[in-house]
């Protein structure tokens, strides 16, 4: 959860804290069905709640401004000003401390744990060129490579050896991670799309 220091608003601590009414349409959240940070905030409530996440869902409901169809979309709408909350990335921080030369905007972190996000490549069974492709991966694995990451895609590198960049000083890491099967997840969208869609 990223949250505007600019805001004056009493910054979150939990998920459970997202349900106090002082957040009411403070929010911005990222559709599940076509969002990776929203399924990942769906993920981080079942990781957290278990069978009880159409609950939480519900109680957050009233709190939640919009459910973006994606990243650019929602994000763009909290750093216009809209709400002084957005799920987003712990490295979305160092990208406003390198390019604007702010730390207005920070990553919080929750006692209960957080989910990750890996991005990763692969080749498909069919590629035209696998040999191509190989290389490109193997080359893509090197530190050269990875050192253009996390100004880039504004994520870690896979390589432990890449020395990360001053901003991202402005990205604090997670205590406890959490995860879900990816099944779970699939499984929870349709029930949460309709307890938002309900009166």
């Amino acid at each position: 959860m990223i949250y505007d220091t600019a805001s004056g608003i009493t910054k979150p601590e939990s998920l459970e804290d997202l349900l106090n009414p002082a957040y009411a349409k403070k929010i911005i959240l990222m559709d599940p069905r076509t969002s990776t940070p929203g399924a990942g905030f769906l993920a981080w409530t079942i990781a957290v709640y278990g069978d009880a996440y159409p609950e939480y869902w519900s109680a957050l409901k009233p709190n939640i401004l919009t459910l973006a169809p994606g990243w650019d979309t929602g994000y763009g709408l909290f750093t216009a000003g809209e709400a002084p909350l957005v799920i987003s990335y712990t490295t979305s921080p160092p990208y406003h401390v390198e390019y604007d030369n702010t730390s207005r905007f920070q990553a919080l972190i929750f006692e209960e744990g957080h989910v990750m996000q890996i991005e990763g490549m692969g080749i498909t069974a069919n590629a035209r060129h696998p040999e191509a492709a190989e290389a490109f991966i193997e080359f893509m694995l090197t530190d050269e490579a990875q050192s253009v990451i996390p100004q880039t895609q504004w994520m870690y590198p896979v390589s432990e050896t890449v020395t990360l960049p001053a901003s991202f000083d402005a990205a604090p890491a997670a205590r406890t991670i959490l995860s879900v099967p990816a099944g779970e997840v699939q499984s929870a969208v349709d029930r949460v799309i309709s307890i938002l869609a309900e009166r």
